[in-house]
């Protein structure tokens, strides 16, 4: 019998049971007997496209095989939105801008260099990068990078995208300007309750003409402002718990309907009341708080929009 693995990246250097086993004990008892294993490997962008974004990357060399590209989808809750490949793009003479914006992660490295006439890296999604990241010597007087930023006083992308501390301090990155970008999100302004999605991508439809012949799909959250992110920020059903900021204001609170009407929305309990900790900040505008405590008296037979934040413990901003 032949079998192949194909491992996490950071199996390379750590080791393939040191990644998957975290117990020291379990891993001590633990063995792997295969006949071959394959890491994650490098991808990179086709020398003669100026813009390139995942689903265009290829193999960095015959010896590597960029699996994840082709078929690479940031909403399916298949990938979690994890682009599962190293990275390499060097000594490209046409790429211009670098759209990698769709992931949420990426697994392995992402080095960047020596690449003339690149002026844009887009990252606004990008929470975390598995190893070390290494953008240099590119269009630096020029480059500018749109990325998450925690604190916009104090930006510092090594520190906000690589998690491990040895691969952090093996990272560089050298630019002229930046973008910071959030993840602060808030309830459609259509229809239905406002809800926190437990799927990445979740959508409803809403009637788009008075005869409801047709309809539109929209998101449960957008963004708050132009420079805000929402595609994956949703709550674990296990723990409860939301990864990003919530917003309730005024906007989130009222629509206009398909009859010309400003209509009002209730918070839906059933999902608000599920939240056991916010990863970001919670920003509750008074006025949009005080209109829905009027539509709770209003609808307060059906119990929607009562003690709705009941079980939040946490909330980290």
């Amino acid at each position: 019998m032949y079998l192949e693995i194909k491992a996490p990246c950071a199996s390379k250097t750590d080791g393939l049971l040191e990644s998957i086993v975290s117990d020291a004990n379990e891993r001590a008892s633990s063995s792997v007997d295969s006949n071959f294993i394959t890491y994650c490997s490098r991808c990179t962008c086709p020398t003669a496209l100026q813009a390139c974004e995942f689903k265009d990357m290829v193999p960095y060399s015959s010896e590597d095989r960029c699996d994840s590209a082709s078929g690479f989808d940031a909403y399916s809750s298949f990938t979690g939105g994890i682009f599962a490949e190293n990275i390499t793009i060097e000594g490209n003479q046409n790429i211009q801008t670098l759209a990698l914006g769709d992931a949420v992660a990426i697994s392995g490295f992402l080095e960047v260099r020596s690449n003339p006439f690149l002026d844009k890296i887009n990252l606004d999604n990008l929470a975390r990068i598995g190893m070390h990241v290494s953008i240099a010597n590119n269009a630096d007087a020029l480059l500018r990078v749109h990325a998450q930023c925690a604190d916009a006083s104090d930006v510092d992308f090594i520190r906000e995208l690589v998690v491990n501390e040895a691969f952090r301090a093996s990272s560089v990155m050298t630019y002229d300007s930046h973008t910071c970008y959030s993840r602060q999100c808030r309830c459609t302004t259509y229809e239905q309750s406002c809800r926190v999605p437990t799927t990445i991508n979740s959508r409803y439809s809403y009637c788009s003409t008075q005869d409801c012949m047709s309809s539109i799909e929209a998101s449960y959250l957008e963004p708050y402002a132009s420079t805000d992110v929402c595609t994956h920020s949703i709550m674990d059903e296990n723990t409860g718990v939301f990864n990003g900021t919530l917003v309730v204001d005024e906007a989130s609170y009222q629509y206009t309907s398909i009859y010309g009407y400003t209509n009002t929305r209730s918070l839906d309990r059933s999902y608000l009341a599920r939240l056991s900790e916010i990863s970001g900040d919670l920003i509750l505008a008074r006025s949009a708080f005080a209109m829905y405590t009027n539509s709770y008296f209003q609808n307060m037979y059906n119990n929607d929009d009562e003690n709705p934040f009941v079980n939040l413990t946490a909330i980290g901003g």
